[in-house]
């Protein structure tokens, strides 16, 4: 639990939102409690909700995981099947029996392929039984019962023996249980163990090795997202002086996984050739170490100030190295560059900037344990112990990586300090303002432009210490008061003292911003915190931003679909009952399995992706579906809008992309969603600090000469905001 526990933590600080907590009772081992926990507009807190130990239930999570898009890699598959076939003709040229073990089956791929190849027994494990279940019923369609056995168990858990799970141990071990980071999910801890306890001593392992490459880098869209710039936060909100803590943290304990190669060509200056540091052999136990260091000298090729670390690696399928897969960004790989969102890059921020110079020799520390990485960039050799970077301001572990680049971006924060300018220097100026957004720094810009007096609400108790310590910092405390709860909870009672009995706001503002938000319109919780607070603000008071509309745009993504898109047939084998499951009935771009539809639909849930890492071109215009109007309290009835979108453009629509923007004031409009007017053929730019939401059509629309095309000439859009729930339902056909 508690190495679930720092997991999840972990992957929260990433920005990544964990759709589903599983609970295994100790009492009954084989018992699930799982709970579903979403965020709340109308709250804005999120809720947790127990559901029923029900496999149907993880039909959504499995379709918006990872599986899809790894039985898409047809690199990776390619390479698996090559490997095992090598290693069973290996082991069949000595006259070994070949008994594989295959490690987190999955759908079972990996075990047929050993099967098919010639493997006398197959023993395919599966902690998560939905889809052991699923591996099970594929197996069994593709007649491959007799010779695979599908064992629904960690392989920690697995015994040998007669009455064991296993009647004899393995003579090839096969495992897929590599992250971003290579050794994320547990590989060196679980194959030690299945070596130690499930292998014989001369097994045969596939993949026997894997190598980490790290690259020095100087880019300030990546230093964006380490830390609060000093510079740009003073000029952008007043004037205002980060604190000690926060100008010394060395930033986050985790690694930053994202798509590198989207990043712009001119935001990223190489300054190192990749550097390898460690080199993970699986061949035996007794080589696979949990913990390691190492310090590895580089050559610099370039002048610049360092102030990141790009990590990837490659891994060996064979013990000759001739087969071999490389994550690594496109700039350093050798061969064909192939797409994939199961691997990525990862980053490493360093604690402060570098300045190196080409041909300076420097020193690149490297550390494990049994589940991450980290790194530190040395003028020289050190003896001891590589420090892991540990956050000591408390931000890290509140807000994400987003978070920070939106904080630090001058073009937005000049918006707001445009508006809130020319609303408090007019109109007799502001002397009372409430501030709704979490983790903001609005109430310090509105302090610096002339109000007397803010009174912001800050429920999480780290952003509430950040604020605080800020407001200290800068003696503000007699200007600015940090309640410690949720607006909806905020009493006269709590603020009254501060800025006077019977005084009311003359101004509310918010970025939107909350941690609570998931989808782009979870902010419309500042809707409703608008309608609480409504009794406390002046007759007059000035409301930013004043509107919100949520907009949509028809598109065609490079490879986005390949997520949702359906598995069918891999190297020879009938996964189809994985897509039957898991519901991913969206066609391949070619349009060679869509089915004979005379309407495509989408209406489910929205998944939710940082698209600017997704390449991707528009097929219609922007459209603005609905409007939420901030200067009036939310409305009694649901409002209802259709919105009829024409396609501009031919190709192959997968999916509709919903964002909000924000109207601060009626010259000034923010976007959490598209950053360019779109033209046809154009890759569309969006906004790196949010992200967009995604519903895909099923089928695809495939799209010709849009002048001449005959039964789709559009999206009819229908979308519905719920005033009692806060929700926004959408549901789209082809016209």
């Amino acid at each position: 639990h508690a190495q679930w526990l720092d997991w999840m933590v972990v992957h929260l600080a990433r920005g990544l939102f964990v759709h589903r907590c599983l609970v295994r009772l100790q009492q009954n081992s084989r018992a699930l409690v799982m709970f579903v926990f979403k965020p709340n507009p109308v709250t804005g807190s999120i809720e947790w909700m127990p559901r029923k130990d029900d496999d149907r239930a993880f039909a959504d999570d499995i379709a918006k995981s990872q599986y899809g898009d790894m039985l898409h890699d047809t690199e990776r598959n390619e390479k698996y099947y090559r490997a095992i076939r090598l290693a069973v003709k290996q082991l069949q040229s000595i006259g070994r029996e070949i008994h594989v073990l295959d490690i987190g089956t999955g759908t079972g791929l990996l075990a047929m392929m050993a099967a098919k190849c010639g493997a006398n027994r197959v023993s395919a494990c599966e902690v998560f039984r939905p889809m052991a279940g699923i591996a099970h019923r594929i197996v069994k369609e593709n007649k491959f019962s007799e010779t695979i056995k599908v064992i629904d168990k960690r392989s920690s858990q697995m015994t040998v023996g007669s009455d064991g799970d296993i009647s004899s141990k393995a003579t090839l071990l096969v495992s897929e249980l590599f992250d971003t980071e290579a050794i994320g999910e547990g590989v060196l801890s679980t194959l030690k163990d299945a070596l130690e306890h499930l292998a014989e001593p001369d097994c045969v392992v596939v993949p026997p090795s894997c190598q980490v490459y790290v690259q020095l880098v100087e880019s300030e869209i990546i230093a964006s997202w380490h830390k609060l710039d000093p510079q740009q936060i003073s000029s952008q909100y007043g004037g205002i002086r980060l604190t000690d803590r926060m100008l010394q943290c060395v930033g986050s304990p985790s690694l930053q996984d994202l798509h590198v190669s989207e990043l712009p060509l001119d935001g990223v200056k190489l300054l190192s050739p990749p550097v390898p540091v460690f080199n993970f052999d699986f061949r035996s136990a007794e080589k696979i170490q949990l913990k390691n260091s190492c310090s590895v000298p580089f050559e610099c090729m370039e002048t610049g100030h360092g102030n990141a670390l790009i990590m990837w690696w490659n891994i060996n399928f064979d013990d000759e190295g001739k087969i071999c897969l490389c994550t690594a960004p496109a700039w350093a790989q050798t061969s064909q560059w192939q797409w994939r969102d199961h691997w990525l890059q990862a980053i490493q921020h360093l604690e402060s900037p570098i300045s190196v110079h080409q041909g300076e020799t420097l020193v690149l520390g490297a550390a494990h344990d049994d589940y991450s990485m980290w790194f530190k960039v040395l003028k020289k050799a050190e003896e001891g112990a590589i420090p892991r970077p540990s956050c000591t301001c408390g931000a890290h572990s509140t807000w994400s990586r987003s978070r920070f680049s939106m904080l630090n971006d001058s073009h937005r924060g000049s918006q707001y300090e445009t508006v809130l300018r020319k609303i408090i220097s007019t109109s007799g100026g502001v002397s009372t303002c409430l501030s709704i957004s979490d983790g903001s720094l609005l109430p310090f810009l509105a302090v610096s432009l002339g109000v007397e007096k803010v009174v912001c609400c800050e429920e999480v108790s780290k952003t509430h210490q950040i604020t605080g310590q800020l407001v200290d910092a800068n003696e503000m405390r007699d200007r600015i008061l940090v309640l410690p709860k949720k607006v909806v909870k905020v009493t006269t009672k709590d603020f009254e003292h501060f800025i006077g009995q019977n005084r009311k706001f003359d101004l509310l503002m918010g970025e939107p911003f909350f941690f609570s938000g998931i989808l782009p319109w979870h902010m419309l919780f500042f809707w409703y915190a608008r309608m609480h607070c409504d009794e406390w603000l002046s007759e007059d008071v000035k409301i930013v931003p004043q509107r919100g509309i949520v907009r949509a745009i028809a598109v065609q993504f490079q490879d986005l679909w390949k997520l949702r898109a359906p598995v069918g047939w891999v190297e020879g084998f009938d996964l189809s009952l994985f897509d039957e499951y898991a519901q991913t009935n969206v066609p391949t771009p070619n349009g060679d399995q869509i089915a004979a539809q005379s309407q495509s639909h989408c209406m489910s849930e929205p998944d939710s992706h940082a698209l600017w890492e997704y390449p991707g071109v528009p097929l219609s215009t922007p459209a603005d579906l609905l409007q939420f109007d901030f200067t009036m309290n939310v409305p009694d009835e649901n409002l209802t809008n259709v919105v009829a979108m024409p396609f501009t453009s031919e190709g192959t629509c997968h999916c509709l992309v919903y964002w909000m923007e924000y109207q601060l004031d009626d010259t000034t409009t923010t976007s959490t969603g598209l950053e360019n007017v779109p033209s046809q053929g154009q890759t569309l730019k969006w906004n790196r600090h949010f992200k967009q939401a995604v519903s895909f059509f099923s089928p695809p629309i495939q799209l010709f000469n849009p002048g001449t095309l005959k039964g789709q000439t559009g999206i009819e859009v229908h979308v519905k905001f719920e005033v009692e729930t806060g929700s926004l339902t959408f549901e789209a056909f082809s016209l």
